[in-house]
């Protein structure tokens, strides 16, 4: 990314925040009120409270780390709330977006130098003559382009119900 044109980005609730605008960015826009991906979860088992904290950890429930998630304090301290009582734990989640960046349309961007260098002097004719100078290629310039992207923030709030009726 480049900052050439000089473009500038003020928040608009904060006018001493300002930012550069990188040239491959086409709009800023502050979004109100802009909840996505909300979500609920009723958790009645040790087993779902596991899969629970293991995705918002972002762990796959088949590796290593998912399996030592659960030896941990709070999952243990939540696996004796649920198997000793006749509670349960409903998790709300979301993610707010509070910013959302366009990226000016893919045909108006021109690689960068390193991009073009890497193109003309180090990438061989096909895949099967170095299929690991490629690998480097995709792991230091990826594989997609994106046309806009959100920026915000998660909020959770986990609440223990209780079914008993005293």
């Amino acid at each position: 990314m480049t900052c050439i044109q000089g473009k500038k980005w003020q928040h608009p609730f904060d006018p001493t925040l300002v930012f550069d605008i990188p040239d491959q960015v086409d709009t800023i826009n502050t979004l109100p009120g802009g909840v996505l991906n909300t979500k609920a979860t009723l958790i009645e088992t040790t087993e779902d409270f596991k899969k629970s904290k293991g995705f918002d950890l972002g762990l796959d429930v088949n590796t290593v780390a998912y399996g030592a998630y659960g030896v941990s304090g709070s999952f243990k301290q939540a696996q004796e709330d649920l198997v000793n009582s006749t509670k349960s734990i409903v998790e709300v989640s979301a993610f707010v977006s509070a910013i959302r960046v366009d990226m000016s349309p893919y045909y108006e961007i021109t690689p960068n130098q390193e991009f073009q260098d890497f193109v003309e002097k180090q990438l061989p004719d096909t895949i099967a003559a170095n299929p690991a100078k490629y690998q480097e290629f995709v792991d230091t310039f990826g594989t997609h382009y994106f046309d806009s992207a959100f920026f915000g923030g998660f909020v959770q709030q986990s609440i223990e119900l209780s079914s008993n009726l005293n």
